[in-house]
């Protein structure tokens, strides 16, 4: 088992400007006992504390950068349901659920969630889509072209003078790089062409 941990650095806390990433948290929300519960994982499970990124990110990257030495596939082990934009073999401890996402499975949730945003990461979407109208919006494409340009679609016909002071594909492109979970063959999100 590898454990990852997120560090203090995080590119996403400079490329937000739409809103603070993660903005609508507060120190005195978090656990009594967080640091500790850290030192533990660190000094008995050599837990990876990230640097620059966050702990998904390292998640993404190695779940994506093929078998193991010893044959075996990787297995994200996580209840958060953003780690789903990453394709392979999930498990859900908190439901005990097993989960292969493909890739196109994984690359709706992503575009899923650029029309919802992440309240939990302070992070906008399109207001009044919720996950039942993001995913009858998105589930019908097959290829990623699709998805990107329903999105464009969407907000622009939302939001004809522009999203937060800023022009609709300037926006897009600041969340997606926000939402996007990194991989080791798509580090840095960008539309596709």
């Amino acid at each position: 088992m590898e454990f990852y941990l997120s560090g203090k650095k995080n590119f996403r806390k400079e490329i937000a400007t739409i809103k603070p990433y993660k903005g609508n948290r507060s120190e005195f929300q978090r656990p009594v006992h967080l640091n500790d519960a850290r030192d533990f994982l660190v000094n008995k499970y050599d837990a990876i504390v990230t640097d620059g990124v966050e702990a998904d990110d390292a998640l993404g990257i190695r779940a994506t950068s093929g078998q193991r030495e010893d044959g075996r596939v990787f297995c994200i082990v996580s209840n958060d349901k953003d780690l789903k934009q990453i394709p392979g073999l999930h498990y859900n401890w908190v439901k005990k659920e097993w989960d292969e996402v493909s890739e196109r499975e994984a690359l709706r949730s992503f575009y899923r969630q650029l029309l919802t945003g992440d309240a939990t990461d302070n992070i906008p979407g399109v207001e009044g889509i919720g996950t039942a109208n993001a995913h009858k919006i998105i589930d019908p494409f097959t290829k990623e072209q699709g998805m990107w340009q329903t999105v464009l679609e969407e907000y622009t016909e939302r939001y004809p003078n522009g999203y937060y002071n800023k022009s609709v594909k300037n926006a897009l492109l600041e969340l997606g790089q926000l939402l996007w979970i990194q991989r080791t063959n798509r580090v840095r999100w960008e539309p596709p062409k």
